[in-house]
């Protein structure tokens, strides 16, 4: 990858949020990159999420969690984990700043607290598949696979 476009952080999406923390986390820490669950940091933003939605409503709380995900997104050198519903409202604030990553499971492989991901696994599989960078083909969720081979991914893409 040429050096001007070389993205200044990763974005970790899938279907299995778990899964996708747990990998972005310990990539980030092989990489020595810092790293971020966006849920969390938009909390950490908003400070009581639930009082912003109560107090000011949803089309309120949709905008400043688009502007903390932009805010985050900003930073250089970090590993960014991102569940597929903020990813999906959000799409046009990644940029070619971001690589983003589909770490893909067969649908039998999602954990069963995955319900709506499961449900919706071919029309969500497909529209990761279409808006994501690079796609990390996974067998299961064992965590340390996972990892190996989002390294070896991520050495051919950066």
């Amino acid at each position: 990858m040429k050096e001007e476009k070389k993205p200044i952080n990763i974005v970790f999406v899938a279907l299995d949020s778990k899964l996708a923390n747990n990998v972005s986390s310990m990539v980030s820490e092989k990489l020595g990159m810092f790293f971020s669950d966006s849920k969390d940091y938009i909390e950490y933003d908003l400070y009581d999420s639930k009082a912003v939605l109560n107090n000011c409503g949803v089309d309120y709380l949709k905008d400043r969690e688009t502007k903390a995900l932009k805010n985050l997104l900003s930073f250089h050198n970090l590993v960014v984990n991102c569940n597929f519903d903020l990813f999906k409202h959000n799409r046009k604030l990644f940029t070619n700043k971001s690589l983003i990553c589909y770490l893909k499971l067969p649908q039998n492989a999602l954990q069963k607290s995955e319900v709506v991901n499961r449900l919706s696994y071919l029309s969500h599989d497909e529209y990761l598949s279409k808006n994501c960078d690079v796609q990390i083909e996974l067998k299961s969720s064992n965590i340390n696979v996972a990892v190996k081979r989002t390294l070896e991914v991520l050495e051919e893409s950066l």
